[in-house]
């Protein structure tokens, strides 16, 4: 049998148990209830090999970090007529490259994702150091080209506003600022990066890093060119000086020692240009991903937070907001406003990015991935723009079923039309709502 006598290829029929006790075992009295087959038709798994409903899908490597379940679970989960929660589109076929877990590198699994038929691409992941954030990069050209010819793009505008990873500031010429950068004692990041950004010669900005022990030994002054040393207290201090061609400068230091000191370590950057200067200033470790680690303590500002690759030219950017008013005993927030942790333009470079926000404030049921829970029909509470952003991409799902005729840039101009606006909102377009909060119902087309 395709896939295996013991492995189902997922293209035959799912069948239920409805027990009325609840239990999900065939017994005595029970009933089974026909499903469909699975919603996924294929996967880009391990080493570029590509599983198909049908034929191999149930050997797909499982989904270890359990985002992608919960993801695709929004856009195309749960039956009609039978299961506790559906989806946003339950209809939709689903495509599936998970670049983290399969070693396939995200430029090769949105091509792949394209040459397999796509309609919609939901992009779940990021960097927050290492990047210039103004839409120069090649997956961000190549996202921006993909949008550009059909194919809708939808990026979640990242969770860096809940914690500390980002800071933004102008500083006047000549003038200097200190930007204290802290590790707490217990989490023992082994690396660190930082990266700075702003518009101009990559040598416009001094910068210089002292670790938490202080003294002479400690200090690293970022040279005009890339080089390596050790600090005094032994830690390996790599920097390099970059600019992309639309006009960014860039600084990135690399940080490494097992463990990382704990405390304050302090980042002094002067402009030595005639003109003012607008640094954002971003740091990600190998501990923690948008909250807790290493985390800025001064200059906590919203703006030109939104993470890469979601500054593309083009796609559509998203935004989170509360439908409950949950707050998981983090982030208290009224019921319709937006949620703490979500990402706001401008760009670096000022361009607007912010297209229309959506739910995900600690308040989407998700599915929980079998091989974590070991039964099937678990859930859990999900959060972030990530959980935002499949509810676009279920929306658009549905437009191009009920409009098949409308490109992509169409298709994003009538969900921003549609947008719902209220007074957290505001009546007028936005670089923390966009256009407002998705409303399928309301979307506007010729």
């Amino acid at each position: 049998a395709p896939g295996g006598a013991t492995l189902p290829g997922m293209g035959e029929r799912v069948f239920l148990v409805a027990a009325n006790n609840g239990n999900h075992l065939l017994d005595p009295g029970a009933t089974l209830r026909g499903l469909g087959a699975s919603r996924i038709a294929k996967v880009f798994d391990n080493g570029g090999v590509t599983r198909r409903r049908g034929i191999d899908l149930s050997q797909t490597a499982p989904d270890d970090m359990n985002h992608g379940t919960a993801v695709l679970s929004i856009v195309a989960g749960g039956w009609r007529g039978f299961s506790r929660y559906t989806s946003v589109a339950p209809d939709a076929d689903l495509l599936l490259a998970d670049p983290y877990g399969s070693g396939n590198s995200l430029s090769q699994s949105l091509i792949w994702s394209l040459d397999n038929g796509a309609d919609v691409v939901i992009h779940e992941y990021t960097h927050i150091a290492g990047e210039y954030f103004d839409g120069s990069s090649n997956q961000e050209a190549m996202i921006s080209a993909a949008h550009q010819q059909g194919v809708v793009q939808v990026l979640p505008a990242g969770n860096l506003n809940r914690g500390r990873k980002h800071a933004h500031l102008t500083l006047a010429p000549g003038a200097g600022a200190t930007l204290p950068l802290s590790q707490p004692t217990g989490v023992d990041a082994a690396t660190a990066d930082v990266t700075l950004v702003w518009q101009g010669d990559s040598n416009l900005l001094a910068a210089a890093l002292t670790t938490p022990t202080g003294g002479a030994g400690n200090r690293y002054v970022v040279p005009a060119g890339a080089t390596t040393t050790t600090t005094a207290d032994g830690h390996t201090v790599a920097s390099g000086r970059f600019f992309s061609s639309r006009g960014t400068g860039r600084v990135d230091i690399h940080l490494l020692r097992t463990p990382l000191a704990s405390g304050t370590w302090t980042l002094a950057v002067t402009n030595t240009h005639t003109s003012p200067l607008t640094l954002t200033a971003f740091v990600q470790d190998n501990r923690t991903a948008f909250v807790g680690g290493f985390e800025w303590g001064a200059f906590r500002n919203p703006a030109s937070s939104v993470v890469w690759p979601a500054t593309a030219d083009a796609g559509i950017v998203v935004g989170s907001y509360s439908t409950r008013g949950f707050s998981a005993g983090l982030d208290p927030v009224t019921v319709g406003g937006l949620s703490a942790f979500s990402g706001q333009g401008p760009r670096v470079d000022g361009q607007a990015l912010m297209d229309v926000t959506a739910p995900s404030n600690y308040d989407i049921v998700a599915a929980l991935d079998r091989t974590v829970t070991g039964a099937w029909g678990q859930y859990r509470w999900f959060s972030g723009t990530s959980g935002a952003a499949p509810h676009i991409g279920g929306a658009v799902a549905l437009l191009r079923q009920a409009r098949p005729d409308l490109n992509a840039i169409e298709i994003e101009a009538a969900l921003r039309a549609g947008a719902r606006r209220d007074s957290f909102t505001g009546l007028n377009t936005n670089e923390q709502w966009g256009d407002g909060k998705m409303d399928l119902a309301g979307a506007e087309y010729q």
